[in-house]
């Protein structure tokens, strides 16, 4: 199967943003690492969506190991 193009919902990326700058203004290394969690999270989900729970219609999510998001 072929990798489909995932994308977040407006109020999910607002989550997101405002989560990688919390971690940020943290430590710039627990913001990078936040930030890679949730890009590889996106590869797993682009690799193979049907693994994925579904949450809600055709919205299937994934928790981020490490990080309450």
């Amino acid at each position: 199967m072929a990798e489909i193009e995932v994308g977040f919902h407006n109020e999910a990326r607002e989550e997101y943003l405002g989560a990688l700058q919390s971690y940020t203004t943290l430590s710039h290394e627990l913001g990078r690492s936040f930030q890679e969690e949730v890009h590889h999270s996106i590869d797993l989900i682009s690799a193979g969506p049907e693994q994925w729970p579904i949450f809600e219609d055709r919205i299937r999510f994934i928790r981020i190991r490490r990080f309450p998001f």
